[in-house]
């Protein structure tokens, strides 16, 4: 049950982070133009949703862990 568990919750952190990798270089190489500027923040928005689901599943895992 709880290597299941662990096991999920690895393979989350695993797809998390490529996620955060592909949208930081997503917005790497957006331009600062105004056409663009939608779509930056968009994918702004999107890092940091995603960036703050990996650090809240990390501390669980570490609190669980203890």
């Amino acid at each position: 049950m709880l290597q299941k568990e662990h096991d999920e919750k690895l393979s989350k952190i695993e797809k998390l982070k490529r996620q955060i990798e592909s949208t930081k270089h997503r917005l790497e190489k957006k331009g600062g133009t105004r056409d663009k500027m939608g779509s930056f923040n968009a994918l702004s928005e999107k890092y940091n949703g995603v960036r703050e689901e990996y650090n809240a599943i990390l501390a669980e895992k570490s609190s669980g862990s203890k």
